[in-house]
């Protein structure tokens, strides 16, 4: 019961190793073509294998991480009759969205455009609004949380806890360090390395996160005395 998928039998560091080991050849491969285009080496790398563009090959793969987890969750909460994980599910699936239709972008300029917001010296309208959304996005998470670790039984706290850390890790790495990308392209256009580096540890970091939430999820290392407590569900 602690495991969605029980037939997948690979440890949680097993797991783990498999898709960070996808991730840092996309991050290699990304890198390296930054490095030899900067040196006049060769031309732009592909946007196919960029880590930054979106419906890339690495972006894609993000994308199959969070649709795992959006069918383990939801897996498991009809399996165990258990309404905090279709809740996480959701959580989820709104996040996959977001990633793969660029909502937040589009979000982000109605919200510049609705309020008016002012071009600032180191962020844009557009940026102002992503970040108005991203802490909107965010109050419903901590809501979605609050009320597990509050009212829920302790199985549902510590799951709930699990998923709230990995929406601060990426939530830190896809709007803070994204904050700071746009800072420094505005701030510096003309070091490209800052900006190179900065595209790195946002989206490397963003990868991470999403590959070790996925390994939680299909390999729980620590849930499984946890969830194998939970009473089993009654029928009348």
């Amino acid at each position: 019961m602690d495991r969605p998928f029980p037939w997948l039998s690979a440890s949680f560091r097993t797991t783990l190793a498999c898709f960070v080991a996808l991730d840092i050849c996309f991050i290699l491969i990304h890198a390296g073509g930054w490095t030899t285009f900067r040196l006049g080496l060769t031309g732009e790398i592909p946007h196919l294998f960029r880590i930054s563009e979106d419906r890339s090959i690495p972006e894609s793969f993000n994308y199959v991480k969070w649709s795992i987890l959006v069918v383990s969750l939801t897996w498991l909460g009809i399996r165990s009759r258990w309404n905090v994980p279709l809740a996480w599910a959701l959580v989820f699936l709104l996040m996959l969205l977001d990633d793969s239709l660029q909502v937040h972008e589009s979000v982000g300029v109605l919200f510049a455009q609705s309020f008016h917001f002012a071009e600032g010296a180191l962020l844009e309208p557009g940026d102002l609004g992503e970040l108005l959304y991203a802490v909107l996005m965010g109050g419903l998470v901590a809501g979605l949380a609050g009320w597990a670790v509050l009212r829920a039984d302790g199985p549902a706290r510590q799951l709930s806890m699990t998923y709230l850390l990995v929406i601060i890790a990426f939530g830190f790495f896809s709007v803070v360090m994204d904050a700071a990308h746009r800072a420094a392209i505005n701030s510096y256009p003309h070091i490209a390395f800052l900006q190179d580096f900065f595209a790195l540890i946002e989206e490397g970091g963003e990868m991470f996160v999403a590959s070790t939430a996925a390994a939680l999820t299909l390999a729980p290392p620590t849930w499984r005395l946890a969830l194998s407590a939970r009473p089993a569900p009654t029928t009348s």
